[in-house]
């Protein structure tokens, strides 16, 4: 029997779409909802109204998005995220790991729909493990939704729900679905703060040779 899996996030390292692999993240089914989310939630409703056999997989926000240009600005970790608002996030890898075993094992994936995530944290806190992580102090700096508006108003919408709304995948059920799920710490001391650093070093180096 063949297995859809629905899978994604928010941000440049969720944008891949591979073969049987399309787009969704968090709980849609209530209040105002970022473009992107509502188009992905018609996306599952389509393919249930099609009566296909399909997982549904919603991962949160993705760690990797800290590791670039996305929310490292200028020596800080800058969002528009609300500095103590909890954000949910997870790991890429552990995307993967619950794709697997859906296309693995179908029968046993086959009509369920989970919310993924691997750590909740606030921006404030996300920046003081990056700074430990990597050895160098990178301050948090929220950013003005104005400024966002300016750059797109659905990019700014989306990061309003995020501050008042959010994500709300049970981090603890996630866990116990995949034992081995990284929290940010564990996710920076494996692969994350190799990343960042690499990432800095090389804006580092590019602002010397100006």
């Amino acid at each position: 029997m063949k297995t859809i899996v629905v899978t994604g996030a928010t941000g440049p390292e969720g944008r891949a779409v591979t073969a049987r692999l399309l787009a969704d993240a968090g709980r849609h089914d209530t209040g105002k909802l970022p473009r992107n989310t509502v188009s992905k939630w018609r996306i599952e409703q389509h393919i249930t109204r099609l009566g296909l056999p399909a997982t549904f997989l919603r991962p949160v926000s993705f760690m990797e998005n800290y590791t670039g240009s996305y929310h490292l600005h200028d020596g800080a970790v800058a969002t528009a995220f609300a500095a103590d608002v909890p954000q949910q996030i997870m790991a890429v890898d552990d995307a993967g790991a619950f794709a697997a075993p859906a296309f693995a094992h179908p029968g046993e994936w086959i009509g369920r729909a989970v919310d993924l995530a691997g750590d909740e944290l606030t921006p404030r806190r996300i920046a003081a493990l990056i700074s430990e992580a990597i050895g160098r102090p990178l301050p948090y700096v929220q950013i003005p939704i104005e400024v966002i508006a300016q750059a797109g108003e659905e990019f700014a919408v989306a990061c309003t729900w995020l501050n008042e709304r959010g994500y709300r995948a049970d981090v603890a059920f996630t866990r116990a679905l995949h034992p081995g799920l990284m929290d940010l710490r564990t996710w920076l001391e494996r692969t994350g703060a190799a990343r960042i650093a690499d990432f800095l070093a090389a804006r580092d180096t590019a602002g010397q040779a100006r």
